[in-house]
């Protein structure tokens, strides 16, 4: 079966009740009926007013680069209910079929560009949940939903890259989840914003991955492999986890080595306008 993307926008004319997770200036969700068994990406756009807003203060996030704040206390995902908070708003957007969500994990997603972004992944009893969600402004951005009987292949090991790239990174294990869909073109594998790869790659939180936090295991690729092989199986999939190398296409990206090491993708404070 061939995957379809699904894309909304949120606009004025919308009627959904109020999302009671996220802040009053936010734009309101919409609960949306999904087409079953089908990869799907919904994009939430946000108006114009928050945009210019989250523009303007990462701009001024950006005069000052260096923190005392321990590296620990430096991302929104961890503050006290965020990601209860993050599991209501995103609820708010499934239908029935996805009511029950197991998780959450905020992990590590590696796209085919090699860019490293924070995600809020969940399990529910049909589908992978793997949402862009701005713990900042509280504001969900985008949701992939991968049905588990669509999964064909799931990876674990070290990530490689090709013999003559000229990239550097210093990652862990990873896990690969290969999936029925588009096989991508020549242009979209090219194109470091397209959305149609037929996996999904992650490893685990940046915090997790150096130590800086050891005992939460909402953080652990490994804690999120368990729950994915048990709802593999609950839904009757004979695909079994293998283990060897993940290869990233990847051959000369400076920005993405920048945009990594700099935690661009991530949602954390910068500076002293972050306090």
């Amino acid at each position: 079966m061939m995957a379809s993307e699904l894309e909304s926008d949120v606009g004025p004319q919308d009627t959904a009740p109020q999302d009671t997770a996220a802040s009053s200036d936010n734009p309101p969700p919409v609960v949306i009926t999904l087409p079953e068994d089908q990869p799907v990406l919904y994009r939430v756009s946000t108006d114009v007013e928050y945009t210019s807003r989250f523009v303007k203060d990462a701009d001024e996030r950006l005069i000052k680069l260096t923190s005392k704040i321990p590296e620990s206390e430096q991302y929104f995902a961890l503050k006290d209910n965020m990601m209860e908070a993050a599991v209501v708003a995103i609820k708010a957007r499934l239908g029935d079929r996805d009511a029950n969500l197991k998780g959450p994990w905020v992990l590590t997603e590696i796209d085919h560009w090699d860019f490293e972004k924070e995600r809020l992944v969940a399990i529910s009893d049909h589908n992978i949940v793997s949402t862009w969600y701005n713990f900042r402004y509280g504001q969900v951005e985008e949701i992939k939903l991968i049905p588990l009987k669509f999964i064909t292949e799931v990876l674990v090991g070290k990530f490689t890259y090709p013999s003559m790239a000229l990239v550097w990174a210093n990652r862990g294990n990873g896990l690969k989840i290969t999936f029925q869909g588009n096989e991508p073109g020549f242009l979209e594998r090219w194109n470091p914003f397209s959305i149609q790869m037929p996996y999904l790659i992650f490893e685990s939180h940046v915090l997790a991955r150096r130590q800086v936090i050891t005992d939460d295991k909402r953080l652990q690729l490994d804690d999120f492999l368990d729950v994915l092989k048990q709802s593999l199986q609950t839904v009757g999939s004979q695909v079994a986890v293998k283990e060897g190398n993940i290869q990233l296409n990847t051959y000369c990206n400076v920005w993405g080595m920048i945009y990594n090491q700099s935690r661009m993708g991530f949602h954390k404070k910068r500076g002293a306008m972050d306090k």
